[in-house]
């Protein structure tokens, strides 16, 4: 091995090592919250001291707000969406 060619980078290649990014923890820890999140709701709902009625219209009303919140908010990024595109060069040829 060359002296001159010497970095840290060659350093790392020859222990078998590379450098990576310091944010590549992100996903992971993000996907396992939001697992541990809706795992602990779920045992939450069904350990809550609610008798089954109770529980199934709680969990049938908490349902169809959040379809209507999805339904909104697909709504409103179509809206947004054909506000902001840019038309088709085809479509505006005469």
């Amino acid at each position: 091995m060359d002296a001159s060619n010497f970095n840290g980078e060659s350093l790392l290649r020859a222990l078998g090592l590379e450098r990576t990014n310091s944010t590549d923890w992100i996903a992971p820890v993000t996907g396992a919250l939001a697992v541990g999140l809706a795992v602990g709701g779920v045992l939450g709902l069904l350990l809550a001291p609610k008798s089954g009625n109770e529980l199934r219209q709680d969990l049938r009303r908490r349902y169809d707000e959040a379809k209507g919140d999805i339904g909104s908010a697909v709504k409103k990024a179509t809206e947004v969406t054909q506000e902001t595109a840019v038309p088709d060069e085809r479509s505006t040829r005469y």
